[in-house]
């Protein structure tokens, strides 16, 4: 019984990680679209 226990008790904790995954996820990407802007303004500014 305890085997399966510890089973339940992984699928829980991994499940409540991928819940604040996609929130990583959402906030990684426009961190990352703003850098790529910045950098894409000084050549911008050169041209």
């Amino acid at each position: 019984m305890s085997d399966y226990f510890g089973i339940i008790l992984f699928f829980v904790l991994f499940g409540a990680i991928g819940r604040h995954i996609p929130e990583f996820l959402n906030n990684n990407p426009p961190a990352t679209a703003q850098q790529s802007l910045d950098k894409e303004n000084p050549l911008e500014q050169k041209k």
